[in-house]
């Protein structure tokens, strides 16, 4: 339990988002801090320099007598940041010191060590004498120390006031997620409608994401609820049928009328075999979110075409490869051609062509009025007035098995010239173009 606890902790974005707010704020005022101190560092070096050269040129002007000596040691230790200095002749003798120790007789600015420490130094020449004043380092330190004294207090109050503020706004902005996050889990299983809890931006594309899958479950679910009614309505009929066959076959005392009403009831479950076997193949195609394409040969499909439907008119303008699945192909194209034999006529043609390249199952019936074609290929479909027997859901059934290829299916009928089915698929060949490394 603790340890699901912590991970949960551990997982939490509010959480994650708050210490990673706080360390970039730790962070910024780390490096404002580290800026001042060098700056401040920097000020004060330039203020000893100016402090030093100052000191230097009073000196020169000044006679190197004890009274005034002394005048110049209580001035230093009253205005000045700790000042030292010595007084050399040109022969480098030592005139006179503020400091019973002796700067070092330099000849240029340089920082020295005195007494143990690192100090400023300043040289300033005039005729016959050298002039040598020095200021401790670490004044700059010092001075920088106090400023950090003074920074730090109000840096941890500033902090403290904006960690809760940080947590405060990041709560806030993520109260949207929160909300959302409990309308999807509030959610009842059977509610598909769209989630309408107002998300930040970056989350819309989630929402819609989550809305799509809602109203494609939705449309899932209606269709197979519309596809249970229609297949009970479908299998009704040669089901009544047979019953009432079978009550004419039992109460008639002719033999003829018998044999006709079991003939009768042969046909009605051979038709009932046919409709539950297109329910299946329909219902197996319609979970099939996609399927393993595969290269077939129209050439060696056209042969397999003429050896089981003899007396069909092949026309082949060249060979092609278009990726499909030989099955479903062969399939579809038997379907077709039932279609076009049950209802238009006796003679069918089938043309292969490259321009797509199509698969055209073309007969020479009556053909099919305008006001039909754009609805061929629903479900349970018969035009009206329709002589010949079916289910509606042949050409169905050819055109779920040529979406799941990636092609497409369209039907013409010119007046006078019968019904044309026209499948359009991927060349294999263009495909493999495609994919090759350019």
């Amino acid at each position: 339990m603790k340890g699901r606890r912590w991970q949960a902790v551990k997982s939490s974005l509010m959480l994650r988002l708050s210490l990673r707010l706080a360390l970039g704020v730790l962070i910024v005022a780390l490096v404002v801090v580290t800026m001042v101190v060098l700056r401040i560092q920097h000020e004060m070096k330039d203020l000893m320099e100016g402090e030093l050269e100052r000191s230097a040129l009073i000196l020169i002007h000044t006679e190197a007598d004890d009274r005034t000596l002394q005048e110049l040691r209580k001035y230093e230790d009253e205005h000045t940041l700790g000042t030292v200095f010595s007084i050399y002749d040109d022969r480098g003798r030592l005139l006179a010191s503020s400091s019973d120790h002796p700067l070092p007789l330099i000849s240029d600015d340089d920082t020295i060590r005195y007494r143990g420490k690192p100090w400023l130094a300043h040289v300033l020449t005039d005729h016959d004498r050298t002039i040598v004043l020095a200021m401790p380092e670490s004044i700059q330190l010092d001075m920088a120390r106090e400023v950090l004294k003074k920074l730090v207090m109000p840096l941890l109050i500033a902090l403290g006031l904006l960690l809760p503020w940080t947590l405060w706004g990041v709560w806030r902005g993520l109260r949207p997620l929160s909300a959302f996050a409990r309308e999807v889990e509030g959610r009842n299983h059977d509610d598909l409608s769209a989630f309408v809890t107002p998300v930040p931006t970056e989350a819309m594309p989630l929402q819609r994401a989550l809305n799509r899958r809602q109203t494609e479950i939705a449309g899932r679910i209606e269709r197979e609820r519309r596809f249970i009614g229609d297949a009970a309505h479908e299998l009704r009929t040669p089901l009544a049928g047979m019953l009432a066959a079978l009550d004419l076959a039992e109460r008639t005392p002719r033999e003829d009328v018998r044999t006709r009403a079991l003939g009768n009831v042969r046909r009605a479950g051979l038709n009932a075999t046919r409709l539950v076997a297109q329910l299946l193949e329909l219902a197996r195609l319609d979970h099939a979110e996609h399927a393993a394409l595969e290269t077939v040969d129209l050439a060696v499909m056209a042969r397999t075409l003429r050896d089981n439907w003899p007396g069909i008119e092949i026309s082949e303008h060249q060979p092609v490869a278009v990726l499909a699945r030989a099955s479903w192909l062969e399939q579809a194209v038997g379907n077709l051609i039932e279609n076009a034999r049950r209802y238009g006529g006796s003679e069918v043609a089938i043309r292969i062509e490259l321009n797509g390249p199509t698969i055209q199952v073309i007969d020479n019936g009556p053909g099919v009025a305008p006001e039909v074609l754009p609805r061929l290929g629903e479900r349970f479909f018969r035009p009206a007035g329709q002589k010949s027997s079916g289910s509606g859901i042949g050409l169905s059934i050819v055109r779920r098995m040529v979406e799941l290829c990636g092609g497409s299916l369209r039907f013409v009928s010119p007046p006078g010239q019968g019904l044309t089915v026209i499948m359009t698929f991927r060349s294999a060949t263009a495909f493999s173009a495609d994919r090759q490394p350019s």
